[in-house]
């Protein structure tokens, strides 16, 4: 059974959900093996595609707007006993928001996409660079050593995944928070 026309410029494909589109993908591919090419190709363009710009912004607006509010439900008295620091909850919280980036760095890496995963390195590093000045509202405040800390780990992540990133394109402050040029 087909499913009904839509109307007007709405199309069912367009209407797919991320996980709907997935599993479209996936039947066209088994339906027509020669397709994968085209989707691998489609998808390596996708991910080749980094605007180190809108990372690097991405990054310092996700982490100068983390409200206290986040730092009051993880910091405190627990129920079942405990006591977490506002200091370690704040680097808990900062360091998850970002793992993604350095996952997404280090998955680049693993296809072979080197100079992509090397470009994403250097926006994130440079996106932590933009959280200072720490501003007292945020989750930065109780971390303010996070930003530069959280640089190195990228950078050291990256070097582990085989992503050199090149110092020349980073700021002074970046390059310095990663042990200066080399």
């Amino acid at each position: 059974m087909r499913p009904e026309r839509l109307t007007g410029s709405d199309t069912v494909l367009g209407a797919l959900t991320g996980e709907e589109c997935r599993a479209v993908l996936a039947e066209v591919v088994r339906r027509m093996p020669a397709a994968r090419e085209i989707a691998d190709l489609a998808a390596a363009d996708l991910l080749a595609g980094v605007d180190q710009e809108v990372i690097a912004d991405q990054v310092a607006d996700e982490l100068r707007s983390m409200p206290h509010t986040d730092l009051a439900e993880r910091s405190g008295r627990h129920l079942g006993g405990g006591y977490v620091e506002p200091v370690e909850a704040a680097w808990d919280l900062l360091g998850e928001a970002v793992e993604p980036w350095i996952a997404d760095v280090e998955r680049r890496a693993r296809l072979g996409m080197r100079v992509t995963a090397a470009e994403m390195a250097a926006a994130v590093i440079e996106g932590l660079v933009r959280c200072e000045p720490i501003p007292d509202s945020t989750v930065l405040a109780w971390a303010p050593d996070a930003p530069s800390e959280l640089a190195r780990e990228v950078h050291r992540r990256a070097a582990a995944a085989g992503v050199l990133v090149d110092h020349a394109v980073l700021s002074s402050t970046a390059s310095s928070w990663i042990g200066g040029a080399r």
